[in-house]
């Protein structure tokens, strides 16, 4: 969703369309909404670290599949 919603803005902006003010509160929009989805997967990969050093590796990522979250990406770059 996340990332339709950054392609939306994008073409948007990327159309000129608007006022100069549309025009900044959408690049702000764009802007805020890419922070807090790197603060929010940052926050889930924290969550995720602090679970393996709870539980059992197998039950971390499960919580994390049921939450559908990627902290445990195959390629090791969790």
């Amino acid at each position: 969703m996340t990332s339709n919603t950054l392609a939306m803005i994008q073409a948007y902006l990327d159309g000129g369309s608007g006022s100069t003010m549309e025009q900044i509160i959408m690049k702000q929009a764009y802007g805020d909404i890419v922070r807090l989805t790197a603060e929010r997967d940052e926050a889930r990969q924290m969550y995720c670290n602090a679970m393996t050093d709870h539980c059992e590796e197998h039950e971390a990522r499960q919580i994390a599949k049921e939450q559908g979250w990627d902290c445990y990406k195959e390629d090791g770059n969790a």
